[in-house]
């Protein structure tokens, strides 16, 4: 539990820009899931471990607006070792979401939101990020260059198709 606390604090600190904060937090949680050592379940069904730790340091370089930082740290984690699937489409929800701020990166921004997609439909087509995400890659994108994977998202997802 006091892991999973700094986990969250990590994400309230870097919700409100204070990455300092952040960092502190994340460290905090990485030491613990160190000694913890295992992924899986734990206590309360919260998946504490070294991946998911692994997890969450995507998605708060995704908030803190780093998406190279992010694809970086998403390297060193395998999403699989965590059992839940919702864990595992946010890991690939957020990865997908920092490549598409960054137009070399886009189609493998893509391939990851359909990973998460494919992973946990249901969370993913209404998650309102990853919602803005598509919308934001549709509009960027010129009539065929959004590409056919792009377009089925949008529809799936209920978002304007032009």
């Amino acid at each position: 539990m006091y892991g999973a606390l700094h986990l969250n604090a990590a994400l309230a600190s870097a919700a409100t820009c204070r990455a300092d904060d952040a960092a502190d937090h994340l460290d905090e949680a990485g030491t613990i899931a160190t000694r913890v050592g295992v992924n899986g379940r734990g206590f309360g069904n919260l998946y504490f471990g070294p991946d998911n730790v692994g997890i969450w340091r995507v998605s708060i370089a995704v908030e803190l607006g780093d998406p190279g930082r992010a694809r970086e740290l998403a390297r060193r984690v395998d999403p699989a070792q965590v059992p839940s699937t919702a864990r595992q489409a946010m890991y690939w929800a957020d990865l997908g979401r920092g490549m598409a701020s960054e137009r070399a990166t886009r189609d493998q921004a893509v391939g990851a939101l359909l990973r998460a997609e494919k992973i946990a439909p249901q969370r993913i087509r209404m998650n309102p990020f990853v919602r803005e995400t598509v919308g934001d890659l549709m509009r960027r994108s010129r009539r065929e260059a959004g590409g056919r994977e792009l377009r089925g998202m949008a529809y799936r997802m209920g978002l304007g198709v032009g």
